[in-house]
């Protein structure tokens, strides 16, 4: 028989934390895939346009395949960046977070964040950097760019999101002792 858990017992499990996590990063997934593959023929030919040097049969490769080419790396990267923290959440599972001091107390607010939610967060990253580059590109050659938002914006949030996450990895692995963090190493290792 399933154990039912509590409410103080499975905020304290982190799945709560995990599902947000992962349907934001499942819903700005599903926004980069619509974005990038309801860009226009005629301004991927208008960025090919901007690069003359280039044989023309190479431009239009770009034209044709640029969709295709992008939305396998958004979704081969993802997995990528997800597998090593999905492995080391799930075979670290039994070491718990042993530190005292001030990592402690910080390190207490990311026992709900598990590894698991690391990797998302640093695939939802990239999958904000690859629709700023994907909105920079085409609103550089579109004949009407949008001027509400300026592609830097974007390129300031997932900047902001990287060294948001750099801080969070690191009070998640300084909340272990460095004996733990050995044990977390060889998960590490082996994969």
């Amino acid at each position: 028989m399933q154990k039912i858990l509590n409410y103080d017992e499975r905020k304290n499990s982190g799945a709560g934390m995990t599902r947000k996590i992962f349907a934001v990063f499942f819903v700005a997934s599903i926004f980069a895939l619509a974005y990038i593959n309801l860009t226009g023929d005629r301004n991927l030919r208008l960025v090919a346009e901007q690069f003359p040097e280039i044989d023309l049969v190479w431009r239009k490769a770009f034209v044709d395949g640029y969709k295709m080419a992008m939305s396998l790396a958004l979704f081969f990267i993802d997995v990528l960046l997800v597998g090593p923290f999905a492995w080391l959440s799930y075979f670290s599972d039994h070491i718990v977070p042993k530190r005292v001091g001030l990592i402690s107390r910080l390190g207490s607010s990311m026992r709900g964040v598990s590894f698991f939610d690391l990797g998302l967060l640093l695939a939802l990253d990239f999958t904000i950097a690859l629709v700023a580059f994907n909105f920079t590109i085409i609103n550089a050659v579109d004949e009407n760019p949008v001027k509400l938002i300026s592609p830097s914006f974007i390129w300031w949030i997932a900047a902001g999101a990287f060294v948001f996450w750099c801080a969070a990895t690191l009070v998640k692995m300084y909340s272990y002792t460095s004996d733990q963090r050995k044990d977390l190493k060889k998960y590490i290792i082996k994969f």
